[in-house]
């Protein structure tokens, strides 16, 4: 039996999303894992950011909490955290910032975090997977995790999108400190706007944000067979 935590955002959240709404929560994604006897434990939220959903495990962890077997995480996009950052002198964001950059050190910083939490888990099996933002072609690496998707919706979608690490919070591209040019917010807009468009007009996402319970459904076999394959590892 394995011991599964979920962590991430609304595509983690079952509870707190519109995510695979054709299907009542007590039944639908944990429960895949729970009727094969596994224990789940969701620590996701929407709206979350990377770094608050691993501060919920660490505090866990830190008041004596049983380390999962394995965790499944939902990546969401880094600049969720730009707030939190800007009370860190290392990201520079206190002043002027642009995008790229800064989700380039805030994905490396968490990266580096996340790596120290699944030590600390005794190295748990990890799934990490694209979710609300793309990964990056060099995550999985970093934290040396056995399950990947670089970007569950361009699967769902059957489609090769564009890498987009913003399609959220666009309300961003306004900040008054952002010394982006207008070539690059645009370029940044634009990715975003596909990547609306595509599952607005697809029926696997039913409210045009979040995978459909067929998706969720899949997944969760894909994932019951990976746990099969590395829970006597």
């Amino acid at each position: 039996m394995a011991y599964i935590w979920i962590l991430g955002d609304s595509w983690g959240d079952t509870w707190g999303t519109h995510g695979g709404s054709e299907i009542a929560p007590d039944i639908g994604f944990e429960h895949q894992f729970e009727k094969n006897g596994h224990k789940i434990k969701c620590l996701a939220r929407a709206g979350m950011s990377n770094r608050t959903t691993r501060k919920i495990a660490e505090t866990a962890l830190n008041k004596g909490a049983q380390p999962p077997t394995h965790v499944i995480q939902f990546w969401t996009e880094p600049l969720r955290d730009l707030n939190l950052c800007k009370t860190f002198d290392q990201f520079g964001v206190n002043t002027m910032w642009n995008f790229h950059s800064l989700n380039k050190d805030i994905t490396e910083y968490e990266m580096t975090s996340l790596y120290q939490l699944k030590t600390k888990m005794k190295n748990s099996h990890w799934a990490l997977i694209g979710g609300q933002c793309d990964l990056a072609n060099s995550q999985p690496k970093r934290l040396k995790s056995s399950f990947t998707l670089l970007s569950w919706r361009s699967q769902i979608l059957e489609k090769e999108l564009p890498k987009c690490f913003l399609v959220g919070d666009l309300d961003l591209l306004q900040d008054k400190c952002n010394n982006d040019n207008v070539e690059t917010k645009q370029e940044i807009l634009d990715i975003a706007q596909v990547t609306r468009d595509e599952m607005s007009k697809s029926p696997k996402f039913k409210d045009n944000a979040h995978p459909d319970w067929q998706s969720y459904k899949q997944l969760s076999q894909n994932l019951l067979s990976w746990i099969d394959n590395t829970s006597h590892l």
